[in-house]
């Protein structure tokens, strides 16, 4: 088991480095800002769908922003959601936002200028993030491990089924039969979820230090695993995850996406980092 004061002396250390100056960071000699909207929360999540983005603002809910003429996005509507919007997904004309403590809330974006509540599922745990796939949202819930629930009708989601996974579930992918779970202390889990009513551990990896997100690409689980960086994992064979390379970013690896041949991660105090 990981050491929590570990985790203390690691946070204090890389901390000091990254506001002193002495962790150099990534050439951005070809990246530019090109436009900005302050939304008034912390900005945890974010989906993009067509000309919207659609932001998990924290305290403030989703945000709704028109991003079609990118030096000058714009608000077009938002939904103040009960708890704190910390991951939003896109499917169809819903977006459903992973909300802390009041769970799964699914907003009808059909008019992005008025969003309004068309259904909700507050799980017992602290909803952190979700992933769709299918009729299914699998909700990342903290405490409560992998929560599995059945939007096919957007207005009365229901629980199908649950892994209590034994850290603390930050984030999900899915691909065919499994899902992914970034699982905090107990690095990353493979769920089989075949059968969504009784999903089962297919298999782990225990990541040296406190995974928080999760992306898939290929036969690749890149994992932001906190102070160790990015962790990358061959789950070519689920029931036998193995490590495939990593890479120690300059602080704390929190968020993890993939495209083509580039992984790019949310290192804290670094920013943005490509690899």
């Amino acid at each position: 088991m990981k050491n929590p004061i570990g985790r203390i002396l690691w946070t204090a250390v890389i901390l000091w480095l990254c506001l002193n100056g002495l962790v150099l960071a990534q050439d951005s000699s070809n990246v530019r800002k090109i436009g900005a909207y302050d939304t008034p929360g912390f900005s945890f999540g974010i989906a993009v769908s067509g000309i919207y983005a659609y932001v998990a603002d924290g305290s403030s809910g989703l945000y709704i922003i028109n991003i079609s003429n990118p030096p000058s996005p714009v608000l077009t509507g938002y939904y103040d959601t009960p708890g704190t919007a910390y991951d939003a997904v896109v499917s169809g004309s819903y977006a459903y936002v992973a909300d802390g403590n009041s769970g799964l809330r699914v907003v009808n974006v059909s008019v992005p200028a008025s969003p309004a509540l068309a259904g909700y599922y507050d799980t017992p745990g602290v909803a952190r993030g979700l992933t769709i796939s299918g009729s299914y949202a699998y909700v990342a819930d903290g405490g409560s491990g992998l929560r599995i629930i059945n939007i096919s009708d957007p207005a009365n989601p229901v629980l199908t089924g649950f892994y209590d996974t034994p850290g603390y579930a930050y984030a999900v992918a899915v691909s065919g039969n499994y899902a992914y779970v970034a699982d905090d202390v107990t690095g990353l889990l493979i769920i089989n979820i075949s059968n969504p009513a009784s999903p089962v551990l297919a298999g782990s990896y225990d990541t040296p230090m406190y995974a928080s997100d999760v992306a898939l690409s290929g036969n690749y689980a890149y994992v932001a695993d906190d102070a160790s960086g990015l962790i990358i994992i061959n789950v070519s064979n689920p029931a036998s995850p193995s490590y495939a390379g990593s890479y120690n970013t300059a602080c704390y690896a929190l968020g993890v996406a993939v495209s083509g041949s580039f992984a790019y991660v949310a290192d804290e105090d670094s920013g943005l980092v490509v690899l």
